[in-house]
């Protein structure tokens, strides 16, 4: 059982079993987290999407495997739980992507992301081809909407 812990992205884990395996989005890549159970503490495995800020992850329901929205780099896709990815993100025309989510329908499951400056795209294709939603430049105010930038904080 795998959880994703990320800023802009779905954070929930529902299964019968706690989770083994753990991905956690950073400003700088993703770390890769495991345990042999629930009692056990956990152990850093491995770090990828080395350089990106990634902003948040997803795993949609099904065999869909996992994205990651990458400010400044679109969108990427894994298939093997973390391990390689590659970018999916055809029909993304804006760079920085910040949030992801998705819908379950009739039809199947629909793929959202946003993005800075504001836009919505949609996939309903697993990600392999997006659209941009035109209709969210038209909300009173979205050209005041931003996403902050945690790389200026000092803790």
């Amino acid at each position: 059982m795998i959880a994703l812990l990320s800023t802009n992205g779905p954070s929930v884990c529902e299964a019968a079993t706690a989770p083994t395996r753990l991905i956690v989005a950073t400003l700088n890549g993703a770390d890769i987290l495991e345990r042999a159970n629930s009692a056990a503490p956990w152990t850093h495995v491995e770090h990828v999407l080395d350089g990106k800020h990634v902003s948040a992850l997803m795993k949609p329901p099904g065999d869909r495997g996992i994205f990651a929205a990458i400010h400044g780099g679109g969108i990427m896709h894994s298939m093997d739980e973390g391990r390689t990815w590659a970018p999916r993100d055809k029909g993304i025309t804006v760079n920085h992507v910040y949030s992801l989510g998705y819908n379950e329908t009739p039809d199947g499951v629909v793929l959202y992301c946003g993005t800075e400056p504001v836009s919505l795209f949609r996939s309903t294709d697993d990600g392999l081809s997006w659209t941009e939603l035109p209709a969210i430049d038209k909300a009173p105010g979205h050209e005041k909407w931003r996403f902050s930038d945690t790389r200026s904080l000092s803790l």
